[in-house]
């Protein structure tokens, strides 16, 4: 019988918003999109990985507020959720309550240095993000990742299309995946700048797309572009995207 690795993973949904102007009249719709289902299905195809899914409104509520919470987990998954959504509580009209709970950002250190798997998944709202909105830049997250995050605005668009180049096809998160048989494009990344002692696993013009390390007695990644559209690209379609991150989520969670 496999070894059962549950996953946590949070973001991937937004809400949409938007006005139509008739002459004098104006109405808003709005619509809910959920982008999770791509890595989710990817997941899925591998009996021994349990995935839940926390969407991007719910984790302010939701999102465990500890390290003890955090470890019913082996492997934790942010992808395009910014880092006020998990450092502030929601509700916070008077009478305030003083504190207002744990700090949930170093629980998520706490929970990587005592053996637990991470992976953050780029976006407009991963690492630094659109106008720097994501804000995971001098954070405890920052600290148990593998890479260092901008200050400010870090997205790179490439419209028309790119292949990352595999640095390290033997590391185990890129093993018996057949790299040179790529024929997929991405369409853009988050830049990063690479710590001393991470092993870069894939990259494009010189940035980090794929990395990874070991921290404390945990494991921590970054995947620079997205799991979903736009960026995501054609990626999704490709018949070892699964494979890439099964392979993933299995070496955060120490079973190869």
């Amino acid at each position: 019988m496999k070894e059962q690795i549950n996953v946590l993973y949070v973001g991937d949904s937004e809400f949409e918003c938007g006005i139509f102007i008739k002459g004098f009249n104006a109405f808003f719709v709005t619509d809910f999109h959920d982008d999770s289902h791509w890595l989710k299905d990817a997941l899925e195809r591998d009996s021994a990985i349990r995935t839940i899914h926390m969407h991007c409104h719910a984790a302010t509520d939701d999102f465990p507020r500890t390290t003890e919470e955090l470890s019913k987990y082996r492997v934790l998954v942010l992808s395009d959720v910014g880092s006020d959504t998990l450092a502030i509580y929601a509700g916070k009209l008077p009478p305030y309550r003083v504190p207002l709970g744990p700090n949930r950002l170093e629980a998520i250190e706490d929970f990587v240095h005592k053996g637990g798997g991470f992976i953050m998944v780029g976006g407009y709202l991963s690492f630094a993000g659109l106008h720097g909105m994501a804000r995971y830049h001098d954070t405890p997250v920052e600290k148990c990742l593998p890479v260092n995050i901008l200050p400010y605005d870090d997205r790179v668009e490439v419209p028309q299309g790119f292949t990352f180049e595999v640095t390290k096809p033997d590391h185990p998160i890129m093993a018996e995946i057949p790299w040179k048989e790529a024929d997929f494009q991405l369409l853009g990344y988050n830049k990063l700048m690479l710590k001393d002692g991470a092993s870069l696993l894939a990259t494009y013009k010189g940035d980090p797309i794929v990395a990874a390390w070991e921290y404390g007695e945990g494991r921590a990644m970054i995947f620079a572009s997205d799991p979903a559209p736009h960026w995501v690209g054609n990626f999704k379609d490709w018949k070892y995207y699964s494979r890439f991150w099964i392979r993933a989520i299995k070496w955060l969670a120490g079973t190869i």
